[in-house]
């Protein structure tokens, strides 16, 4: 399985797709709630099924917004 750690979540999702896997999501948040928009993948893990899951994560990428 090729590796998306880091990727946006776009990317990420049309990668694994392009090399036949079938993509879950599953969107986590920090626990004081300052999620940011950068939606990228902190974790991968293959299931079962053959397919993906993807955890993701907002990160605040603007130092200035």
């Amino acid at each position: 399985m090729i590796s998306v750690l880091g990727l946006k979540l776009e990317t990420a999702q049309s990668r694994l797709a392009e090399a036949g896997y079938t993509v879950r999501v599953c969107r986590v948040s920090p626990k004081k709630g300052e999620s940011g928009g950068d939606v990228r993948v902190v974790r991968q893990t293959k299931e079962a099924d053959g397919g993906v899951l993807l955890t993701v994560s907002g990160f605040v990428t603007e130092l200035f917004e």
